[in-house]
């Protein structure tokens, strides 16, 4: 019986863990030493992001015996853990993409103003 519920809560988290995955956003900015046509703004104007993406190889391995409970729950601990940070990661890159879209519509309605005189 012990068996049994440390497999199930292995595998449910497991599956929590994978089903968070990054948030899908529109921009993509060129890749890094590609070639970028002229521009008004100096390089490097635009502010990096600050969300700090987590790393999955923290999780570890699972563990090979699903009796061991103490294993289980470690592993447990640390999807847990990335669960969280990938959440935070994923709310945190919403929110750039949400304010650099708010910063291009604003350069976009400068351009129109300027098209306009």
């Amino acid at each position: 019986m012990r068996r049994i519920v440390g497999s199930l809560i292995l595998f449910a988290t497991v599956a929590q863990a994978q089903e968070l995955a990054p948030p899908s956003v529109t921009f993509k900015p060129p890749a890094a030493g590609a070639a970028v046509g002229p521009g008004n703004l100096p390089p490097d104007f635009y502010p990096q992001s600050p969300c700090a993406k987590p790393d999955a190889a923290g999780i570890g391995d699972k563990p090979r015996d699903a009796r061991d409970i103490k294993a289980v729950q470690d592993y447990n601990q640390r999807v847990q853990i990335y669960n969280r940070t990938a959440g935070a990661f994923n709310s945190c890159v919403v929110d750039y993409a949400a304010k650099a879209n708010n910063d291009i519509a604003r350069i976009q309605a400068a351009i129109r103003d300027a098209n306009a005189r």
